[in-house]
């Protein structure tokens, strides 16, 4: 199929994820004000790192194994449930633990908060783990589809608690947690149906081969053809997890998940360093910078994601040349964006935001250069995603965090947000500069190839 046409359908469902989480910010920044969108931005930060540690390992495994072996559906679901409820206790009691010594700082609120964003966090893990085996399955409708109902039911949820019912910051996040309750339950209904059909696929098509494979006459060959659909553990959850394969995912996953603890590292950092210097006020004004910035990489997202689900099962060539295409269309998708949104950025943030926000502008206006750079770097980092991440590609997100930390450290005191900016897009420059290199030295690709954009980029096919 095209790759294009996988391409736009992902497009379109992250855009309206995209929109809704703007309409989110908007109603937030615009009840709460600059510092109570501070505060916000404190919890869902926490709530980010808390989702990668406990939940990346699995929604990065996941895809792989079932994408390699269908049959491991039911397993890997069954793993996701138990590990998920796991994680829910786990983290209920940490919160329990840490209140009783008081080291939750300020998130301009009681202490509760925090206990919404870990019970947040922890039912994300569980709805992740589910949600990443729809991608090993191709099943890019139900993959793309969740994330929708997700934001819309988190958009209606905060304009009732802040509008209808004015409950703050508090009802942000139980109408967060409320969202992710709903997205779990449904996206375990549709997994349901799912492994149903794929499984019976399946067993019809062992079925098939065994009895073409066996002999016409009564007593020979390969058994009763039936006996693999009737066979009852061969569909369907169960409540005992196969620890050999929730070992093996994990060990798998591991390493993706230190990765991309390192990438939110890289994207995030700089707002608790700019909560310890600015405060409240400057962390919400700065956050519509981040905001607007993850916008643009959602772009590179969607084509990871998809070209995660074609490149899985390639090998060598054929994947690194699918890799460079993609990667150099979305330099220019990206370059584009980025430069209409700096033309117009200045009237946008505070027309959709209000006035109070219009100092994010310049922070953005840093930070474009990286967001672009790290753009292409981000569908790199896809290709080395499927070869298990090879030591170059954790090199380059740990010298791109601790540069990213000096810099906020030296520059921030000095020039407050711009500071922040300009530290963030040399950070997120050097780590695609980093993954480039080494690409281009694994492929024996030059830079001009990787990057020169060619007309046909934007056509291909890829098969099936």
């Amino acid at each position: 199929m095209r790759f294009l046409h996988s391409f736009s359908l992902r497009l379109f469902s992250d855009g309206m994820v995209v929109a809704a989480a703007l309409g989110n910010q908007t109603l937030i920044s615009r009840v709460l004000g600059p510092k109570g969108k501070g505060h916000y931005t404190l919890l869902s930060t926490t709530v980010r790192l808390l989702v990668v540690v406990f939940g990346e390992a699995l929604a990065r495994s996941n895809p792989y194994f079932v994408g390699r072996d269908p049959k491991k559906l039911a397993p890997l679901s069954t793993n996701a449930l138990c590990y998920g409820m796991a994680v829910i206790f786990f983290l209920s009691g940490i919160f329990l633990c840490s209140a009783r010594f008081s080291l939750w700082p300020d998130a301009g609120g009681p202490r509760v908060l925090w206990l919404l964003a870990f019970w947040v966090a922890a039912l994300t893990v569980l709805y992740r783990g589910l949600h990443s085996l729809f991608l090993g399955l191709e099943r890019m409708n139900a993959y793309n589809g969740l994330p929708v109902f997700f934001a819309l039911a988190y958009l209606i949820g905060n304009g009732i608690a802040l509008k209808g019912l004015d409950k703050g910051l508090a009802g942000v996040m139980s109408s967060w947690l409320f969202a992710g309750v709903l997205t779990f339950l449904l996206t375990f209904w549709v997994l349901r149906r799912v492994s149903d059909t794929k499984l019976q696929r399946l067993h019809h098509t062992e079925a098939e081969e065994q009895r073409i494979g066996s002999s016409p006459i009564a007593g020979e060959g390969g058994g009763n053809p039936q006996s693999a659909i009737r066979n009852p553990q061969s569909t369907g959850f169960s409540w005992s997890p196969d620890r050999r394969l929730f070992f093996r995912s994990m060990r798998f996953g591991l390493k993706a998940m230190l990765i991309s603890l390192l990438l939110v590292l890289l994207f995030r950092v700089d707002v608790y360093l700019v909560r310890y210097f600015l405060g409240a006020e400057g962390t919400g004004i700065y956050s519509i910078a981040i905001v607007f910035a993850e916008m643009l990489q959602k772009i590179p997202n969607v084509a990871g994601t998809v070209l995660f689900s074609k490149i899985v099962a390639q090998e060598g060539e054929e994947r690194d040349r699918l890799t460079t295409r993609v990667s150099r269309s979305i330099f220019v998708l990206t370059l584009i964006a980025a430069g209409g949104l700096a033309l117009v950025g200045n009237r946008l943030i505070p027309l959709v935001f209000g006035a109070e926000f219009e100092g994010a502008y310049l922070p953005l206006l840093c930070m474009l250069p990286g967001v672009v750079a790290m753009a292409s770097g981000s569908v790199i980092n896809t290709n080395l995603w499927v070869q298990g991440y090879p030591p170059q590609a954790v090199i380059a997100p740990i010298a791109a965090v601790c540069t990213n930390v000096v810099l906020n450290l030296l520059l921030i005191p000095r020039f407050g947000l711009i500071g922040a900016g300009v530290a963030t897009s040399a950070a997120y420059i050097l780590w695609a500069g980093l993954l480039f290199a080494y690409f281009s030295k694994k492929t024996s690709l030059t830079l001009r190839e990787l990057v020169m954009v060619r007309i046909s980029d934007f056509g291909f096919r890829i098969s099936d």
